[in-house]
């Protein structure tokens, strides 16, 4: 569809990690396709793939442009850790908060393009983009006419009852919830939490941010999480500009069937294996996963690498019953897959249950315990409970999906409930909704003309 000027202009933001701005472009996909211009702020490492969409791009600087591949220069002694819960506290502080202020900035440099326009402009962010946050604090700088905040992850919002990790409400769980809340955000994430609120002071904001995991679900006029009710635990209260939302639309996409399709077509039964785009070792997940069903009668698996041109180790020896290929288009291979092995993000879970396609589990690190522990709870998954799987461990948790039919019902489940969600429609009422009501349109402050800087001690990335 042409753009429509009588549709308000997006501004959509997103870190520039697969895993948090390949969901807002399949979102704005929709939108571009449905009449709306948009333009992108992100990493250059996902710039063609921002114009592939019909979107405008403009770039994170400095230490905010970096990619999958770049995190470990992004933050000092990362290459050398484990997947730990040190790490994370690592990459919240180099990744999110300290690169706020450039983050911020970009989001500026669009708006000031985008105001001549004299419509209004909703932007719509990642919940994990602190970009925005100064926006909804008071800081000098163009205003959209309001924000609508993507959950492109599990709930991180706190509950008395659940820190996304089970649903027990047991009176011995409940007061260490209550516990580990308050050392979330007064031990563990002290020193993000200040910096946080330091960096949000220096851009002018009037207003102290919430706790930096909550600060987007509460700030934000509209927000929308990626997923259905039944893959989330169950919480007593949310914010009342929360909204389940489905999972991201699909889309159609040329297809270049590979010589072997064939051998998909016609096998018995097709699993598939993935380790998404920022694998370290094909050695953790995929290599072993061969090995284990190598021997499977009338099985077939699906080795997908995850990057264009890449390829396993020379010393692997890829069995007879396997097809391995650097990249390939998701929703042409699922529905013809039994079960999926893969380390657990939660993109990866939503594009696999809808296609009624149960999981096995190996992730430990960033989200993906909590991605595991919510597909467990709905029936719909085997988690591993490891990001180094035996082959042991993979081929009797593959046995056990494929042999008992309970996997595959609860994955239909989800998917019909993930068919009665429209993630697109559900952005679109949202975003007219919020240009109807002119929440204060496209404004600034009397003596913000120029460009925001980038300023303060909020640059230097500490160790």
């Amino acid at each position: 569809m042409s753009p429509s000027s009588h549709k308000p202009l997006i501004l959509a933001c997103g870190l520039p990690l697969s895993g948090h701005i390949m969901p807002v472009l399949s979102l704005v996909h929709g939108l571009t396709d449905d009449g709306y211009e948009a333009t992108v702020v992100t990493g250059r490492a996902f710039e063609q793939k921002v114009r592939d969409v019909g979107a405008d791009f403009v770039p994170l600087e400095g230490n905010a442009d970096f990619d999958d591949h770049t995190l470990d220069d992004l933050v000092p002694g990362r290459k050398d850790m484990a997947p730990s819960f040190d790490r994370t506290v690592q990459d919240v502080e180099h990744m999110m908060v300290a690169t706020l202020p450039e983050q911020f900035a970009a989001i500026q440099r669009a708006f000031k393009k985008l105001s001549a326009s004299g419509r209004p402009v909703v932007l719509v962010s990642e919940v994990l983009f602190f970009g925005a946050h100064p926006i909804s604090l008071g800081a000098p700088g163009f205003k959209p006419a309001g924000w609508i905040c993507l959950g492109v992850l599990p709930l991180l919002i706190r509950s008395d009852h659940t820190l996304g990790l089970d649903n027990d409400r047991s009176p011995e769980a409940h007061a260490k919830k209550l516990a580990m809340n308050h050392a979330l955000e007064h031990q563990i994430f002290v020193k993000a939490t200040a910096k946080h609120k330091e960096i949000c002071r220096e851009l002018g904001c009037t207003e102290d941010p919430k706790f930096i995991w909550e600060h987007s679900y509460i700030a934000a006029d509209k927000f929308l999480q990626l997923c259905p009710p039944s893959l989330e635990f169950s919480r007593d209260h949310l914010p009342s500009n929360f909204k389940f939302a489905g999972s991201t639309p699909k889309h159609r996409t040329q297809f270049t069937p590979p010589s072997w399709w064939g051998d998909v077509l016609s096998a018995k039964r097709v699993i598939m294996v993935t380790q998404g785009t920022f694998a370290v070792s094909y050695k953790h997940l995929i290599v072993p996963t061969l090995e284990a069903l190598k021997d499977e009668p009338d099985t077939l698996t699906v080795a997908i690498l995850g990057r264009r041109g890449a390829k396993l180790p020379d010393d692997v020896v890829v069995p007879e019953n396997a097809r391995v290929i650097d990249y390939f288009n998701y929703d042409a291979l699922l529905p013809h897959v039994d079960a999926l092995v893969y380390n657990g993000g939660y993109g990866g879970l939503q594009h696999s249950l809808s296609h009624s396609v149960p999981v096995v589990i190996a992730g430990d690190s960033e989200d993906k315990p909590m991605v595991a522990s919510r597909a467990e709870a709905a029936g719909v998954a085997i988690d591993l409970k490891t990001g180094l799987p035996t082959v042991e461990q993979i081929k009797e948790a593959v046995d056990s999906i494929i042999g008992n039919p309970k996997f595959h019902e609860a994955s239909k489940k989800v998917q019909m409930e993930l068919e009665s969600h429209n993630s697109l429609k559900i952005l679109e009422e949202s975003i007219e909704e919020i240009a109807s009501h002119d929440f204060g349109l496209l404004t600034k402050s009397d003596e913000e003309t120029e460009d925001i800087p980038v300023k303060g001690p909020a640059l230097a990335v500490s160790s």
